[in-house]
């Protein structure tokens, strides 16, 4: 899974990059980040719905 995050976050990073806004943090880092919170997101019973969730975790790598 953790590949496969990585995967879209670098192909996302490329994209941003070429419109020159670079992500702040490595793609690892992103990649694990993300996988830790919707990992905690779904052993909570997804307390959250998903539109709310991507709003509050978002931001966090602009």
């Amino acid at each position: 899974m953790f590949d496969l995050l990585l995967d879209i976050i670098t192909f996302w990073a490329e994209d941003r990059k070429a419109k020159g806004r670079s992500f702040r943090v490595p793609n690892e880092i992103i990649a694990s980040s993300t996988l830790g919170i919707v990992s905690w997101w779904l052993q909570e019973g997804t307390p959250y719905s998903p539109s709310y969730f991507a709003q509050q975790i978002f931001p966090m790598y602009k």
